[in-house]
């Protein structure tokens, strides 16, 4: 991962600053208060009752979906690393795409997809935003 070789931006602090907001996960604690903020770049291993597969990129390339089959999860261990977790929260087949919600998944679609486009830059064309 070249964070901070850029090739088009001259200012490496500003590209690995965007990459980390992007790409970042809100480390949360058990009462859901932001603790940090991590990147997740190796091999992402998630399970269902049926099913294990692994997610190459890692979960800071998992992709966004506004009704997910998959939610991050924390597991924060005295003096050592959070470990990011995915849980399925649906079975999927195998081979289908894992995916994560990167917004509240209850709001109205306009909603949504105003938040997404303003931090993530994309307009949602989810199953979800497709269907209403």
């Amino acid at each position: 991962y070249k964070l901070l070789d850029p090739p088009d931006n001259p200012n490496p602090a500003y590209q690995f600053m965007s990459r980390l907001c992007m790409n970042g996960f809100s480390i949360s604690n058990s009462e859901q208060i932001a603790i940090g903020h991590g990147v997740y770049c190796g091999t992402t291993t998630t399970s269902s009752s049926q099913s294990q597969s692994h997610h190459a990129g890692g979960a800071s390339a998992m992709n966004h979906s506004c009704r997910p089959n998959a939610v991050p999860t924390f597991w924060l261990r005295t003096s050592r690393v959070p470990m990011l977790r995915i849980a399925m929260c649906r079975d999927v087949r195998k081979g289908s795409e894992v995916t994560i919600s990167y917004c509240d998944g209850s709001s109205p679609r306009h909603v949504r997809r105003e938040g997404l486009w303003k931090n993530y830059k994309f307009v949602c064309d989810c199953e979800l935003c497709e269907d209403t």
